[in-house]
């Protein structure tokens, strides 16, 4: 299989972004009478992905300080698929939703980089969360 063209590459991040963005600010409604912490809300919503089926993301750690994190994938509706049949990481769409999330739970702009992917034949992906 080829690479993404650019512009696929684009939409699938900023649809993931909304839908991490509209993932967060439901989760911040459901749970604004509860003595919750923002790492614990993130949790939450990486785990309402998971029981949806989309992606099975574990927060592998979140500093709320300096605005960085790592979360893990080990499959996803996007990438499983192609396992091992690409040349770069591929989870456009799941990046884009970390994003968002992360950045609507945090109230900064945040970007999370993808260094290992599934679809490049890692065992898992990995999600470097950053400033942008």
């Amino acid at each position: 299989l080829r690479n993404r063209s650019p512009g696929a590459v684009i939409l699938f991040y900023h649809l993931g972004y909304y839908v991490g963005e509209g993932l967060a600010n439901r989760v911040n409604d459901l749970l604004k009478d509860v003595d919750v912490s923002r790492e614990e809300k993130i949790r939450v919503g990486l785990d309402i992905l998971k029981c949806l089926g989309v992606a099975y993301l574990d927060l592998v750690e979140i500093n709320v300080e300096d605005y960085s994190g790592m979360v893990h994938m080990h499959q996803s509706c996007e990438v499983t698929p192609i396992k091992g049949k690409m040349n770069t990481p591929s989870c456009h769409l799941v990046r884009g939703i970390i994003s968002g999330l992360v950045s609507t739970m945090l109230g900064k702009k945040l970007v999370a980089v993808e260094e290992l992917c599934i679809a490049k034949g890692d065992e898992y992906c990995r999600f470097n969360i950053k400033l942008i």
